[in-house]
């Protein structure tokens, strides 16, 4: 089956994958760093090494904040994302599922999860979990478009194109392309 175009992009930060850049000898002075600084300090350098594409060293902040307060969701969150940017799955879902048993009302931590399934061709797992997230927040453009995605993938344009519709009116860029791609005749 093939997967359906992600655009997460538009919906966190710019996005493109790649690993520590070989410089696995500041590893070391870094994380003797990290474990000095504070959980917000911590936060701000994962964010900054994330919105600069360096999902590793991000990960490692995060890793060091979570030893600090392993209570954060948020890092939970932002750690799984990086995880899914690194291809990493498996490690992705388990920390959005613990951000998730800390705060279960995070419409766009079901969206991830959504996406996750996705990628690993768990169909109604996806759905389950898209559905969860404009449950919880029906503005979310983003999973009204994976919603969409999926359902032309299983060959279901009407349904596919209703929520290609639906991104499309809240100003969901992807979603207008594929209406004008799939939907129009």
């Amino acid at each position: 089956m093939k997967q359906p175009v992600f655009l997460l992009s538009l919906l966190i930060l710019g996005l493109g994958c790649r690993g520590d850049n070989g410089n696995s000898a500041n590893h070391n002075t870094d994380a003797l760093l990290a474990s000095s600084l504070s959980v917000d300090s911590l936060y701000s350098l994962a964010m900054q090494a994330y919105e600069g594409e360096d999902y590793t060293k991000a990960i490692q902040y995060f890793d060091a904040l979570l030893l600090q307060d392993s209570l954060v969701s948020d890092a939970l969150h932002d750690r799984g994302l990086c995880y899914y940017m690194l291809e990493n799955y498996p490690q992705a879902e388990r920390d959005v599922r613990s951000s998730m048993r800390l705060d279960s009302t995070y419409a766009p931590g079901w969206l991830q999860l959504g996406m996750i399934y996705t990628k690993t061709d768990k169909t109604e797992l996806a759905l389950s979990a898209l559905k969860q997230s404009l449950k919880l927040d029906s503005t979310l453009a983003p999973a009204w478009f994976e919603e969409g995605a999926i359902y032309m993938d299983l060959k279901k344009v009407n349904e596919a194109c209703f929520r290609f519709q639906k991104a499309a009116n809240l100003g969901y860029e992807p979603a207008k392309k594929a209406l004008a791609q799939f939907c129009y005749e």
